[in-house]
């Protein structure tokens, strides 16, 4: 009786701890003559807690990524030097379960979001 209690504890362990993650980046393009260049990057590393935005393209118009936790939690962050090295990165706290990128523009031009 006892095994099968401890058995049914840790898959529901199992199911509920993420899985394996992998990087994931995403881009945004439109910047440019004719929209041909990439205005930017974003995306998810560091065992999926780590959500970064880069502004690849000095237009003035900024670059985010929004983010939202496994517990719920959404937010985003933005690249605060334009063009420039380095990115803008923030740890939320929790695992990333889903992003999206955007040029900082009024309304915000975003890609469609990425589930993790």
């Amino acid at each position: 009786m006892l095994s099968g209690a401890l058995a049914a504890i840790v898959s529901a362990g199992l199911w509920l701890a993420p899985g394996a993650v992998a990087d994931s980046d995403s881009q945004l393009g439109g910047c440019g003559f004719l929209g041909r260049k990439i205005c930017g990057h974003g995306g998810v590393n560091g065992n999926n807690q780590r959500v970064y935005a880069c502004d690849t393209y000095a237009n003035g118009e900024g670059f985010l990524t929004r983010w939202w936790t496994i517990d719920g939690r959404d937010g985003y962050v933005g690249d605060p030097n334009g063009a420039e090295e380095p990115c803008g990165d923030v740890w939320p706290g929790n695992y990333i379960s889903k992003y999206q990128v955007c040029r900082n523009t009024q309304p915000w031009i975003c890609r469609p979001i990425v589930n993790l």
